[in-house]
């Protein structure tokens, strides 16, 4: 199976449709909040970066490499890596990314 795609600009994205990816993060956010809100949930205050962060801590505390961990955040390299390190890593996330799932499958069956 694969994701839909969606043709914005001068690239093909699974979400959003200006070749930048979704944005309106926030919207979708206070949305999210506000369904919660009126389903009586009481939640303590979270930010959508609070899952960029606990998905990195939990992807390190994994054992994955700390560079791997960067490029699925989507993070820019610095410095000389910048110029020469032209690798996509693709590997290396796909494993990454298959431990993420064997860690929300974990966390998910205690609820």
């Amino acid at each position: 199976m694969t994701l839909p795609t969606f043709r914005g600009g001068a690239a093909f994205c699974v979400f959003g449709r200006r070749g930048t990816g979704f944005s309106g993060w926030s919207k979708a956010k206070r949305v999210l909040d506000a369904k919660l809100a009126m389903a009586g949930h009481n939640m303590k205050p979270w930010t959508v970066h609070d899952l960029r962060r606990t998905f990195s801590t939990r992807l390190h505390d994994a054992g994955i490499e700390p560079l791997v961990v960067e490029a699925l955040l989507a993070h820019k390299q610095q410095g000389v890596a910048a110029v020469y390190n032209r690798a996509s890593f693709r590997d290396a996330k796909r494993s990454a990314l298959t431990r993420w799932h064997e860690i929300l499958k974990q966390l998910t069956q205690v609820l």
